[in-house]
């Protein structure tokens, strides 16, 4: 084929890849800022850089394919078996990057993945010798690149391993005691999403070239996501934060037909600050989050409840649908779930809270705040009554 400046296949090649290699470098360069110092960056840098390279690859085999100027046939099987092998480099490299970001929350390397890591590695290994084997693919005398059946192998390969890796990290996150831990868990599984679908897209529609536009997606979703994280949930505990309840109470103030409000608040927390220390006080709050998480999931028949850190050691409950007598139901869910985490006795005090709820029907805001107020009033009330 010869090469035009205005030919539709040499514009698609190339600006597709030169898009997603500026988004991708984006990524890399708020990702280094956000994360120098932290021990799984080396592996998230390589990836990113990684596909890249990909990228790059699909670039020159557009430009020099067809032609025949000096190195070009050299470059084009370089670079096409750059772009059929570097797939299974990619997730073996993402793969090790989850391993040491969720390690935290319980997540290792198991036998099979293991397995599927030497597998993987052996077919990128295989495909990169296709220059002198013409295992994945071959150049024509005239410079024009032929696929082979084993240019199959590699993406059957690293999308197995990739959905064993998801389908391990969603088991895991129904199990993480840690809010952000789940919250991770699910938003790294939402990564291969895009970068399975366009890849299938690739392989089937011959000449299309989409699984780098799937990686690049995946990683947005990932940097969007994490950012927006940052805003809307609190950072020791992983539940929503005063923001992200604001909003959602102007919302449900205007569009809910009734309201309830649950107001908590840990008892006896100054205490446990001056007697344990303030980081000790850090590990009440989180353990009361993980209580107060628990229990919202508990009763999610009752109703869908918003949870979200209030400030210091207050938190607050909405709901908007919820069934009738579902306040009394959450505050026996929390107690029942704050009776088992003192059971444990792993802390030299015992857990305690303070509850307040309050619903009504709701016409206008004013409505709202009255019916968060009178929660406010039985938490503080119910406080007085401990002595507290």
């Amino acid at each position: 084929m010869s090469l035009d400046i205005y030919d539709t296949y040499y514009i698609y090649y190339i600006e597709t890849n030169f898009i997603c290699i500026l988004l991708l470098s984006f990524i890399l360069v708020a990702y280094i800022k956000e994360m120098r110092a932290a021990a799984e960056t080396i592996y998230y840098n390589a990836v990113i850089m990684e596909t890249i390279l990909y990228c790059l690859a699909d670039m020159l085999t557009a430009i020099f394919s067809g032609q025949n100027l000096p190195g070009a046939r050299l470059i084009l099987w370089l670079s096409n078996a750059i772009y059929i092998a570097f797939p299974a480099l990619l997730v073996v490299t993402w793969g090790q990057y989850i391993v040491i970001h969720m390690k935290r929350y319980g997540f290792q390397k198991s036998v099979f993945e293991r397995i599927f890591r030497i597998l993987v590695m052996a077919g990128f290994v295989i495909t990169l010798s296709s220059p002198v084997t013409h295992f994945a693919f071959y150049l024509d005398a005239g410079n024009f690149y032929h696929r082979n059946p084993g240019a199959y192998v590699v993406p059957i390969l690293s999308y197995v391993y990739m959905i064993y890796d998801t389908g391990r990290l969603l088991l895991l996150g129904r199990k993480i005691d840690s809010l952000e831990g789940r919250r991770e868990a699910k938003t790294f599984s939402i990564f291969i999403v895009p970068c399975l679908l366009f890849s299938l897209v690739q392989m089937f529609v011959y000449g299309c070239t989409t699984a780098q536009v799937g990686f690049t997606i995946g990683f947005i979703i990932v940097y969007i996501i994490g950012q927006q994280n940052k805003i809307s949930k609190d950072a020791l505990t992983g539940l929503n934060n005063r923001r992200e309840f604001e909003n959602q109470f102007d919302n449900m103030a205007k569009n809910a037909e009734k309201l309830l409000v649950g107001m908590i608040d840990i008892d006896f927390f100054k205490s446990i600050n001056d007697t344990y220390g303030h980081v000790e006080g850090d590990q009440a709050i989180k353990k009361i989050s993980l209580v107060l998480a628990r229990s919202c999931a508990a009763c999610k028949n009752e109703g869908g409840f918003f949870l979200s850190r209030y400030g210091g050691d207050e938190f607050v409950i909405l709901s908007k649908e919820f069934n009738e007598g579902a306040d009394q139901a959450l505050m026996d869910a929390i107690n029942a779930e704050l009776a088992m985490v003192n059971e444990t006795k792993d802390t030299p005090y015992a857990l305690c809270v303070s509850i307040g709820t309050a619903c009504g029907p709701v016409t206008c805001r004013e409505d709202a705040i009255a019916i968060m107020d009178k929660a406010d009033s039985e938490m503080y009330r119910e406080k007085k009554a401990k002595h507290l």
